[in-house]
């Protein structure tokens, strides 16, 4: 995933393509010709963690 910053209102823009025309959400500006910005990666390998799976309730 890439992003943005914008210069106009500042906000990170995300996408998964760094082709075409580039748009940002939140005010309108056109990032296209924007630079790309750094990924990232502080959470690069973290695993998420999978609640345990629920038991059947018991029947009395």
């Amino acid at each position: 995933m890439v992003r943005k910053r914008c210069g106009r209102c500042h906000n990170i823009s995300y996408s998964l393509s760094a082709r075409g025309r580039w748009v940002c959400p939140e005010c309108g500006e056109d990032l296209t010709d924007a630079p790309l910005e750094r990924p990232d990666r502080s959470t690069a390998n973290i695993v998420p963690v999978r609640p345990p799976a629920l038991e059947p309730h018991d029947l009395n």
